[in-house]
This record gives C-alpha cells, sequence and structure tokens, in this order.
C-alpha cells in the first residue's frame, strides 16, 4: 500500500488489497526466466524518427518484439520481468540485441528504451558501447524516478561518454512535468495523448507551443509520438516540433525502415514554415553549456 500511494503522487492515501498482490514461485519465475533466456527470444524493430524540417530520418527508435507467448503485448513482457526480479535482464538484452543491428544511415541516432532502475543496473551499463555517440538513452514512463539527483549521478558519466538523453511522455500529468524539468533532457517526448486530434483541440496546441519554447530555451528538442494523420502532423509542423514518429511517418519495422512519402512531401511543403524551428543539424542537439 506505500509503494502504491507513492506511486500514486504526493498527499494520496492506499489502501491495502491482497486481491493486487502478485506472489510470485521460484517455479515461475524458472519458467520465464527460460522463455527470455532464448537466443531469440527478443526481435527488435525500428521506428524511424524524422525531422519535421526535413522529412528525412535523423533517428530511429528501437522497439522490442518477442516471440514466446504470440499476441501478448511488450509492455506485458516487461512488466512480468519485472515483477520477477528480472527487469534489468530482460532490459539488457534488448538493448544488446537494438544495438548489434548493423549499417544505420549514417548520421543518424539510435534510441533504446530504458526504464530507470535498468538504466542503474550493471548488467545493462555493461551492455553499452564505450563510446556512446550517436545512441539517446530513453527513459521510460513505467516507473516514478524518486531519487532524481542519484539517476542523475548514473546519467552524468554516460553523457560524458556521448549519450544523449530522453525523457518519454511529457504533458502526462505534473509529475511527468517535473521529471522532465530535473531531468535536463536532450529531447522530450510529448505524450501520444497529447498529440491525438491535435488539430481538433486549442487546449493541446497551446500546450504544445508552451512546451516548445521551453524546450528551445533549454536547448533541448521535442518529438511527438503517435503522429497518426496528416492532419496532426501539419498542426506539429506549424508550432515549431522538431522530430515526430508515428504510423503516419513510418511504421516499425526491420532496419531501417523508411520515411512515408506523403509525410515526406508535407514536411518539405511547409519549408517556410519550418525555417523557423531551430536548426537541429544530423543529431539531437546538446544541451548548452553541455
Amino acid at each position: 500500500a506505500l509503494r502504491w500511494a507513492k506511486e500514486s503522487g504526493r498527499g494520496r492515501a492506499r489502501r491495502y488489497d491482497p486481491e493486487h498482490v502478485f506472489v510470485v514461485t521460484e517455479e515461475q519465475r524458472e519458467d520465464f526466466a527460460g522463455l527470455i533466456a532464448r537466443p531469440d527470444a527478443v526481435r527488435p524493430v525500428f521506428q524511424p524518427i524524422v525531422s519535421l524540417a526535413s522529412g528525412e530520418p535523423v533517428g530511429y527508435e528501437a522497439l522490442a518484439r518477442f516471440e514466446g507467448k504470440p499476441g501478448l503485448p511488450p509492455s506485458w513482457w516487461f512488466a512480468q520481468a519485472h515483477r520477477f526480479g528480472l527487469g534489468a535482464a530482460l532490459e539488457a538484452q534488448s538493448v544488446r540485441a537494438a544495438v548489434a543491428a548493423h549499417n544505420r544511415p549514417p548520421g543518424t541516432f539510435l534510441s533504446v528504451n530504458l526504464s530507470p532502475s535498468a538504466l542503474v543496473a550493471p548488467q545493462v551499463t555493461e551492455h553499452l558501447p564505450s563510446d556512446l555517440r550517436g545512441l539517446v538513452l530513453e527513459i521510460t514512463e513505467e516507473e516514478r524516478v524518486f531519487d532524481v539527483d542519484g539517476l542523475q549521478r548514473h546519467l552524468d558519466p554516460l553523457r560524458a561518454r556521448g549519450a544523449r538523453i530522453a525523457v518519454d511522455d511529457a504533458g502526462e500529468g505534473y509529475a511527468g512535468l517535473q521529471q522532465v524539468m530535473s531531468m535536463r533532457a536532450d529531447i522530450i517526448k510529448l505524450d501520444r495523448a497529447l498529440v491525438a486530434d491535435v488539430h481538433a483541440d486549442p487546449a493541446k496546441v497551446a500546450l504544445i507551443g508552451s512546451l516548445v519554447h521551453f524546450a528551445r530555451s533549454t536547448g533541448a528538442a521535442i518529438c511527438a509520438e503517435g503522429i497518426e494523420t496528416l492532419d496532426e502532423l501539419r498542426v506539429l509542423i506549424h508550432l515549431g516540433v522538431a522530430y515526430g514518429q508515428g504510423w503516419t511517418l513510418g511504421r516499425a519495422g526491420a532496419p531501417w525502415p523508411r520515411v512515408n512519402a506523403e509525410a515526406a512531401r508535407l514536411c518539405r511543403e511547409l519549408r517556410s514554415v519550418q525555417a523557423k524551428i531551430v536548426p537541429l543539424g544530423e543529431s539531437p542537439p546538446l544541451r548548452r553549456g553541455a
């Protein structure tokens, strides 16, 4: 109950509910460990991260797919792994598979997802290359970060080796905005709920516009996830959003999927608006002073 209350936010109370307690047996843990230990257990796919100033891919986000139990979403696998105490091991395996992909287009970066707890785990960090230039560590939202200073102490050496930091799901409540400000992220990824139907919601337009201004003033870049229509894409370009992801721009696939031609053409047609976007170059900008 204490853990649930803390994860719910400040000043929240939760009653202990035995129905929500997950009882782990050693047999269950061994069965799951056997599933994720298989060499082909994790298959990476890659979704293009597109510059909305040019319609060209500037990076790719690595996403994990699992073969052991068809039909179950990736979130189930990671949730189960963390329940069995195998979360860091599974995330390390996913990172290892993603980094092993060859022939990434020149000038593009690779973004890998890591939970805060896995980010500080030795079995994850030991699978990262010594030179982290061209790698973005995307901190996932599954876990609330309670010790931001402690996490920063682990991030600083990774930044020094060339890694950049992305924070997922910005705009998802006050706690999410607090995390964006405290993490000093290089890339701020907008929550897809904020992006959905943005062309029909003036409040979302205003909020995204303010986040774009915040990102520019701190030397970061905004990336909008879950762009599913050209109408959404058009508004995000006008707002000066730097990067975009979603089915309209390109679906996840084997290395390295192309950008949807129609979406790329729309970006080029709005070149006069895009000129207002802060130049980004071929990779995410470093914070000022970094």
